[in-house]
């Protein structure tokens, strides 16, 4: 654990407050169609359906995976869940806990190797515990059979979320030998450690455990509160663990700067209703107006309509459904769509009550 804190209120079971609404309708067929043409021999979810597609980034298949138990998919869920913890790096490998790389796979004859690397290690970690939490609340009887042997394994992988932990700053450094602290991130872990300390005390009926990592999270909380740049009205994207010096977020750069301001709405860590979280999305509304019909950047980004979703903006999940959604679904969602945007827009569309329509609207949209 981080450090032996008695905390005992903050965050107690706000932790899950992205995590227990339920949704509102059916999951989309074309989008669980989608990541189910991802999934590979052994479980793996591929990171596109390009015909020379070569890469699994287990990072994105987490946030498939949650898509797919939201929309009742527990099967292709699970398949990807139990591939992740037979690949997981022993503990201390690559950072400490049990961490993971990035896999590349040929197709035939199919074979799957390591790459050795990954773009971090405690965001993947904090989003696979996170789809172990909604694996478990599909009520899906083999997956429960087989997330209530995996206590172990999830206490390793939660140790990888945190392992890099600065005890001087309350926040997680992203990967061995990256000398920063990433808002991003830390919201994930935040999250992440909220769905292990529920998941103790419900699945593995361990409740000191859980009140372990209950005060783990209050810890990453006042991490990121020190993020917040009360001049800017928005969270510095990164800190520094060497100096502690933060590197602030503009709304005028989409990545990191203007996203980075999603996090703390779509995980959970401040509620739809909260000052902050309203003025957050609509400044990043107003700074990126177009978004809806077209994305700014090369990738689709629908984790803003997952934000519209749970901010309770029917309009701009709407927008965003007919829009860049309706666009990519009518090409068959090609890349740059990654299975992570297909996880992303299924628990969007479940998450409201808006009854899709494909159409595209009459705003000069183009996929990207």
């Amino acid at each position: 654990m981080l450090r032996s804190l008695k905390i005992f209120h903050l965050f107690l079971f706000a932790a899950l407050v992205a995590m227990t609404a339920r949704p509102a309708v059916a999951g989309p067929k074309l989008l669980d169609s989608y990541i189910r043409s991802l999934v590979l021999p052994n479980g793996a979810l591929a990171n596109s359906n390009a015909p020379n597609a070569t890469h699994v980034t287990p990072y994105l298949g987490a946030y498939a995976a949650i898509g797919l138990s939201l929309s009742g998919d527990a099967a292709t869920a699970l398949g990807f869940e139990r591939w992740y913890v037979a690949n997981l790096n022993a503990r201390g490998i690559y950072g400490p806990g049990c961490t993971i790389y990035d896999f590349t796979f040929t197709r035939d004859p199919f074979s799957m190797s390591s790459t050795g690397k990954a773009d971090a290690t405690d965001a993947p970690a904090a989003v696979f515990l996170t789809a172990m939490y909604y694996l478990y609340e599909t009520g899906d009887r083999a997956a429960r059979r087989w997330i209530v042997t995996q206590e172990r394994h999830a206490q390793c992988i939660a140790e990888a979320s945190t392992g890099l932990f600065q005890s001087e700053y309350d926040c997680t450094a992203a990967l061995p030998g990256y000398n920063f602290c990433l808002a991003e991130d830390n919201f994930e872990v935040w999250r992440g450690l909220g769905a292990i300390a529920w998941l103790e005390q419900n699945a593995w009926e361990n409740p000191r455990a859980s009140s372990a990592y209950f005060s783990d999270q209050a810890i990453i909380a006042a991490g990121l509160a020190q993020f917040w740049n009360r001049s800017n009205g928005n969270y510095n994207w990164a800190r520094s663990t060497i100096t502690g010096r933060f590197t602030a977020s503009s709304w005028t750069q989409f990545y990191p700067g203007a996203v980075t301001q999603l996090w703390p709405e779509f995980t959970g860590y401040a509620a739809p209703s909260d000052p902050r979280s309203l003025h957050l999305w609509r400044s990043f509304k107003s700074a990126w107006p177009e978004m809806p019909y077209r994305s700014p950047v090369e990738s689709p980004w629908p984790l803003t309509a997952l934000t519209a979703a749970v901010m309770g903006d029917s309009r701009f999940l709407a927008e965003y459904a007919d829009g860049v959604n309706a666009c990519y679904q009518s090409l068959g969602y090609p890349y740059y769509w990654e299975s992570a945007d297909g996880g992303n827009m299924l628990t969007a569309l479940l998450w409201s009550p808006l009854r899709h329509h494909s159409r595209l609207l009459s705003h000069g949209n183009v996929c990207r």
